[in-house]
């Protein structure tokens, strides 16, 4: 919970920045791929060991950042991670980066997670719904977790409505308890 609040400010300052320089797509773009190729989950260790100097992560960004080819904003950013110790939060100031960005293009990211696949008229009407709830356009992702038994269980930002069959199991289980 404390790394999405370290990541979470990351992102808006990165943010800030974008918005200033009017660089806000760009921006987004740039940091998608330097969290693609250096966020992976086999490179984790590395960014989070004290093992490993400052100078040495520096050198492996350097030559990651000569192919990469970013702005220059990107790579003094992804410099200031590594200074910091927050390398290792790449992927999670990325995702708050684009919740900020899609919030600000009106767009409002979604999940929904059901026992089944959803038809794509479901995801089309359930996508209707929510945009209304939200009075924003909604980019709805649908994945499927057997373990809801039933139902749906829909992510929003910081909000989660739970109508999934597993949901009201665990509530009916503390009302009795």
């Amino acid at each position: 919970m404390r790394e999405n609040i370290i990541a979470r400010r990351y992102a808006q300052a990165f943010w800030e920045v974008a918005r200033d320089k009017g660089k806000e797509e760009d921006f987004f773009q740039s940091l998608n791929a330097l969290a693609e190729a250096l966020g992976r989950k086999e490179l984790f260790p590395f960014w989070k060991s004290p093992l490993f100097e400052e100078g040495e992560k520096l050198a492996v960004l350097d030559k990651a950042l000569s192919a990469l080819s970013l702005p220059k904003e990107v790579e003094n950013f992804a410099r200031l991670l590594i200074k910091r110790k927050r390398f290792s939060l790449i992927q999670e100031i990325t995702q708050e980066f684009a919740h900020i960005y899609q919030e600000d293009q009106g767009l409002v990211q979604a999940t929904v997670y059901t026992a089944y696949p959803l038809l794509a008229r479901q995801a089309r009407e359930l996508e209707k719904t929510l945009s209304g709830l939200k009075g924003k356009k909604i980019s709805l992702e649908s994945r499927v977790d057997e373990g809801l038994l039933g139902g749906v269980l829909i992510h929003m930002g910081n909000l989660i409505l739970d109508g999934s069959v597993r949901g009201r199991l665990r509530r009916f289980a503390r009302s009795l308890g």
